[in-house]
């Protein structure tokens, strides 16, 4: 059962402290408010999470393109260039 607004504050233990579940939600709060829509922090973030992902979509995926007639992947045209 689940105790109410008025109840005693939950309290998660981690090794040698106490920490207040409240104090969590509150800086999460304050954490989202500072980067609501349209912030410099929201674009810096967006911008710098569209970067990573798509970093790993493409080590993660073989492109096929044309080359003098024939189709080469992009992997091997990277390791032809190192």
């Amino acid at each position: 059962m689940r105790a109410g607004r008025g109840a005693i504050p939950m309290l998660k233990q981690e090794p040698g402290s106490v920490v207040r579940i409240e104090d969590g939600k509150a800086a999460i709060r304050r954490w989202r408010s500072d980067r609501a829509l349209g912030t410099v922090e929201m674009d810096d973030l967006a911008l710098a999470m569209n970067e990573a992902l798509g970093t790993l979509i493409d080590e993660k995926t073989t492109r096929m393109i044309r080359r003098r007639g024939r189709y080469v992947s992009t992997h091997e045209i990277g390791k032809a260039a190192r």
